[in-house]
């Protein structure tokens, strides 16, 4: 026998119902309409004798007392409907049959429930609660099969739950449903509820952008936790061939590159949901131009990018990982020229934003040999090194990860970096600020001291309008990606929590020169090795947040730059096709540009924006051990 089922029960029953019928509608801009139901199931006959004890369902139907929605309380029968040895008792209803097969008495119990389903007519589930256990085969449960006037019975079990087809046993939202027991034991009903799957409810539409002429394959995301779809209906609204579908995930080519507003409807037997999206084309042509810059063995790890301001003239830093040498490549209007900038004894840790130009075009590079975290710069057409921090001078320190330099207006550099080994007050891997003022240079330890146990080994920086340096970086322990800036009165670094998610990946800050404020993107995993972009600024009161819709699955490569109008721009490493990506922001939607696809491209991805908006990239060709170098005007 099933264990008894105490009232508390029902109190928790009748919560999840309400959050239920709250719930099932479809949200947003989405609508609901009802929809038939399924052909009727077979039902099972009653003790001889019972049935012409009960008045046929249309004597009941003028008369009910119906309640407004899906759950009776055991007490709730209608009273004014005919009952017989039912007494309600605080939220129970106690049934007290003296029917005694053997002697054929026909005293029986029984009483009538009624509800309310409209908006739910569909496949239903009927569901009585007990306060206390008996014999199942000593009870009935009576539905109304409006189509014939009669009951159709079914025998309850231990799952206490009836699955019943509504297009018979409802009418205008009418459900009724008689209760009746046979034996000599006493029944105490707890409550009755019909478990109603409703409409689904659309929650995502999938992808959201493509290139022009591509194949694209949709689908919707519905809540799990409501009814889910049994029919599709999409409108590409001229963006894609063909226009329309029926299929739950359809195949199209997209059309000429645009914004279109698209629908979808899906549909099951409880409803329909419409939902609308907006589908970016982008321009398939690539129109601008694509180079090898070096094609020698195993090359162009950590790549960096920067333009000569005289001329937007590319410069591209890069180690050959076979050598250890770090090498600077120029571009004139004819060729590409080269030199070794340092011949490493050990690996050479160069961060994507390792080098810049400044306003005298000369080339400025922050890197980790280890021990040391080196700054050189040109001068006189001369590299000029210095030896700026020795992870050998700290407790346990092992490495420099990340070293991300900026430039102020004057020139003079400042780098952040990530020393996994440092060690403050028994934290390790802290994030560091070093900037040089005049002659010597100052340092920082970003974040306190609960922040530092465990950061991460990235972290990015830039100068706002007034030469104050900002840093992003990350707390493992925390899951916190934060953000600080250097406040030049107080010279404290003031901190700010950008979001608070474990599995953050790469990241990148810019810093706009116009007003100061931030813009960052970063990396989430969504599930297990595929990780979302979003992107962030903050808005003087809060960071303001969003996904532009990057198709596929960011890599560890990822930057961001502000063009001329102060709207975001970002490149990234496309990990699931092995491409190298762009997107840009118009003010109004976003746009995805693939820069190259030729073989798995993209990794050490680096860019840099010119005068006119046009866009430098340095990048890794992993296939065939090439750095690359594409211009998109």
């Amino acid at each position: 026998m099933k264990p008894a089922v105490v009232y508390v029960t029902v109190t928790t029953v009748l919560l999840s119902l309400s959050l239920i019928m709250l719930s099932a509608g479809c949200g947003g801009s989405s609508s609901v309409t009802n929809a038939p139901a399924v052909s009727p199931l077979s039902t099972e006959p009653l003790p001889a004798g019972t049935q012409s004890q009960l008045p046929v369902p249309s004597e009941l139907k003028s008369t009910a007392e119906i309640t407004s929605g899906i759950f009776r309380a055991g007490s709730q029968f209608d009273a004014g409907l005919p009952h017989h040895n039912v007494t309600p008792v605080s939220t129970t209803a106690v049934f007290t049959p003296n029917y005694d097969p053997a002697s054929k008495s026909k005293d029986l119990a029984y009483a009538f429930y009624s509800f309310d389903t409209t908006g739910y007519s569909h496949d239903s589930t009927l569901n009585i609660r007990w306060q206390t256990t008996h014999d199942y085969g000593d009870c009935w449960i009576g539905l109304t099969d409006w189509t014939t006037d009669t009951w159709r019975w079914y025998t309850l079990d231990e799952s206490e739950r009836i699955t019943f087809p509504s297009t018979a046993c409802i009418d205008d939202g009418l459900v009724i449903a008689a209760v009746l027991l046979v034996g000599m034991d006493t029944w105490e009903l707890s409550s009755l509820f019909l478990s109603l799957k409703p409409p689904p409810d659309i929650l995502n539409v999938t992808p959201s952008s493509g290139t022009e002429g591509a194949d694209a394959e949709f689908a919707v995301i519905c809540d799990p936790a409501l009814g889910q779809p049994t029919s599709w209906n999409w409108d590409f609204a001229g963006a894609a061939t063909p226009a329309s579908s029926t299929s739950s995930h359809p195949a199209v080519t997209l059309g000429t590159p645009g914004l279109y507003h698209c629908t979808v409807t899906v549909a099951n037997a409880a409803g329909t949901c419409v939902d609308s999206f907006y589908l970016t084309v982008c321009p398939s042509t690539f129109t601008g131009t694509i180079e090898v810059v070096d094609s020698a063995t195993s090359i162009g790890d950590s790549t960096s990018i920067a333009l000569e301001h005289e001329h937007d003239y590319p410069r591209i830093a890069f180690v050959n990982d076979n050598t250890d040498w770090l090498y600077l490549y120029s571009r004139d209007a004819a060729s590409w020229r080269h030199e070794v900038v340092q011949r490493g004894a050990d690996e050479i840790n160069l961060g994507s934003d390792g080098l810049r130009c400044d306003a005298d075009n000369d080339a400025h590079l922050a890197y980790y040999e280890y021990p040391q975290l080196v700054y050189m710069c040109e001068e006189a057409g001369e590299w000029q090194a210095e030896e700026i921090w020795d992870t050998e001078e700290g407790v346990g320190s092992t490495d420099v990860y990340w070293p991300d330099l900026c430039l102020y207006s004057t020139g003079a550099p400042g780098i952040a970096f990530i020393d996994a080994g440092f060690t403050i007050g028994g934290f390790q891997c802290c994030a560091f600020f070093i900037e040089r003022r005049i002659v010597s240079w100052f340092w920082d330890c970003l974040g306190s001291e609960n922040e530092l146990d465990g950061l991460s080994w990235r972290c990015a920086a830039d100068y706002d309008q007034l030469d104050q340096p900002s840093v992003i970086y990350y707390s493992i322990v925390a899951s916190d990606l934060c953000y600080a800036k250097l406040n030049l009165e107080t010279e404290d670094w003031d901190d700010s929590l950008i979001v608070n998610c474990a599995g953050i990946g790469p990241f990148d800050l810019a810093v706009s020169k116009a007003d100061g404020t931030p813009h960052i993107v970063y990396a989430t995993e969504i599930e297990t090795g595929v990780q979302a972009l979003t992107y962030a600024y903050f808005d003087s009161a809060d960071w303001q947040a969003c996904n532009p819709p990057s198709a596929g699955n960011i890599g560890d490569w990822l930057c961001i730059a502000l063009n001329s109008a102060g709207l975001p721009v970002v490149c990234y490493y496309e990990q699931a096709k092995q491409e190298l990506c762009y997107l840009r922001f118009t003010g109004s939607f976003w746009i995805t540009s693939v820069i190259d696809n030729s073989a798995d491209v993209g990794k050490y991805c680096d860019f840099a924006l010119d005068d006119e908006d046009g866009v430098h990239f340095s990048y890794y060709d992993d296939d065939h051990n090439l750095v690359k170098y594409a211009y998109l005007p």
